[in-house]
């Protein structure tokens, strides 16, 4: 679930093997009261039963920031990190739901144990992970899992990259209302991590002027919606900011590295966003990282139903994959809230 759209996938449980029964997609913006109602009618539950959901989740308060233990860093506790968040990134502990993840590893960082070199921050606000909580309650799914998507996105692309013997690091771009997030990854590592405070509101007053919106409410609809009538010009003067600040982060980083970035992967940026990835791609001389569902999957320990053709999947719909593939090692034994009377 993002702001702009929620994907749905049935599938027959939650133990391999999974089988994907359907997918389904709902654009839509997260602001009106009828969003439970969108994903009763997404999900095909029996009336008044919660389903068990493993849910994905985006959010514009969402951060990740990558750590690197040397210098004075390179002794510190567990106890160090509210300080370290607050004075490095700006982020307050007791307002933000915070993960600690090893560079290396991937998994949950313990100062005692781990011994790798780079750590990051990741997590949101608090309440915004509440209210997302309370929204899927009311649409009867109950969550056993709620976490930021972009995660196991950055896994799943790894895992991508290395099953097609990618050894090249490349680009992985996420895209929000308020921020581009921008990672350099590499053979199962998080190189780089900036934000860009330039996201999708910040394109709107330029897309509204040059294709003559009446306001930005009617364009904001037209951005999400895919029904962007674009030129080269609008495109441009939209995303020239990102453009120049990528272009200054994979500069330094090729000169700084000696080694050469070819390709960019755009995490939950749909098929109907397209010309964003298109455009970034071509001005930086990139090129766009296809995943290949029907190779990824089957590794993963998933199959799909033969209505769904993965030839046909547009590579956004990885994230949704992802959280399938880590449902399977990480679902835990939960009890499902009773039906109110």
């Amino acid at each position: 679930m993002s702001d702009f759209t929620i994907r749905v996938a049935q599938v027959s449980n939650l133990e391999t093997p999974l089988i994907v029964e359907s997918l389904d997609e709902i654009p839509y913006e997260l602001n009106g009261d009828d969003t439970a109602e969108l994903l009763r009618n997404a999900v095909k539950g029996k009336e008044g039963k919660y389903l068990m959901g493993a849910c994905g989740v985006a959010f514009c308060s969402q951060f990740l920031h990558k750590l690197k233990l040397e210098n004075k860093y390179r002794s510190i506790t567990a106890d160090a990190f509210p300080e370290i968040l607050k004075e490095r990134f700006n982020v307050n502990v007791e307002e933000n739901s915070v993960a600690v993840i090893s560079g290396e590893t991937g998994q949950d960082y313990n100062p005692e144990t781990d011994t790798s070199k780079d750590i990051l921050f990741c997590g949101a606000l608090t309440s915004s992970f509440r209210e997302r909580q309370s929204l899927l309650v009311s649409a009867n799914i109950f969550p056993v899992r709620l976490e930021l998507g972009i995660i196991g996105s950055i896994g799943s692309i790894l895992s991508y990259a290395n099953q097609i013997e990618n050894k090249d690091p490349f680009l992985f771009i996420d895209i929000d209302s308020h921020k581009t997030q921008v990672l350099i990854l590499k053979e199962g590592q998080v190189e780089v991590a900036h934000a860009i405070q330039h996201g999708f509101n910040a394109m709107l007053p330029h897309l509204q002027r040059s294709l003559k919106f009446h306001d930005e409410s009617s364009t904001k609809e037209a951005l999400y919606s895919g029904s962007l009538s674009n030129t080269e010009e609008s495109q441009t003067l939209a995303l020239e900011k990102i453009v120049k600040e990528l272009k200054s982060y994979t500069g330094f980083y090729e000169v700084q590295t000696g080694r050469t970035i070819n390709h960019v992967y755009f995490n939950g940026l749909s098929q109907r966003m397209d010309w964003i990835a298109q455009h970034l791609a071509e001005k930086l001389y990139l090129q766009l990282m296809a995943v290949d569902f029907s190779k990824w999957l089957p590794a993963q320990k998933i199959s799909c139903d033969q209505s769904i053709k993965l030839e046909n999947l547009h590579s956004s719909w990885l994230t949704l994959f992802s959280l399938m593939s880590n449902v399977i090692e990480k679902t835990p034994d939960v009890s499902i809230p009773k039906e109110s009377k």
